[in-house]
């Protein structure tokens, strides 16, 4: 049995700056529909942030939760 990032446990902020690093590489690679990133992000071993397979619903729920929304801010401010 291979190791997935589910085996690691680690603080909230990392695993959401890593599953949004992914997610970014992921749609610079062309993945952007919400399914197919669900997809890519279980087949790397990227656990939901309960331990769970994604889906595009709970992909849409990460997205919109205020910790996420405050990570991408502080991400694209560090672009600049």
């Amino acid at each position: 049995m291979t190791e997935t990032r589910r085996n690691k446990p680690q603080p909230m902020q990392e695993l959401i700056r890593e599953t949004l690093a992914e997610i970014d590489r992921l749609k610079a690679d062309g993945v952007v529909q919400n399914e197919e990133i669900a997809v890519a992000l279980n087949r790397s071993g990227f656990p939901d942030p309960r331990g769970h397979q994604w889906t595009g619903t709970s992909l849409l729920t990460f997205m919109s939760d205020p910790d996420v929304e405050f990570e991408r801010l502080l991400v694209s401010k560090r672009r600049k």
